[in-house]
């Protein structure tokens, strides 16, 4: 499922791909735009991998840019 830069609903999309059966687990590439906050991003994450059962893979591509937001997750 892909989700535009900044597209806002990132809880509807969370909810949709949580309650999906047909989804075995969750990827989330995140490749930064300008606008993007990489913390509140991370923190997203975070909280989708606290609420489900289904494992969650993070790859934040963009070099020193990701850094907030790959030391948040680990």
């Amino acid at each position: 499922m892909r989700q535009a830069a900044n597209a806002g609903p990132v809880a509807e999309l969370r909810a949709r791909v949580e309650a999906d059966p047909n989804v075995d687990g969750i990827i989330v590439l995140i490749t930064p735009q300008t606008t993007t906050d990489i913390p509140a991003t991370a923190k997203v994450i975070a909280d989708l991998s606290a609420r489900t059962d289904k494992p969650v893979m993070a790859v934040l591509m963009g070099g020193e840019r990701m850094f907030e937001g790959t030391n948040f997750l680990i």
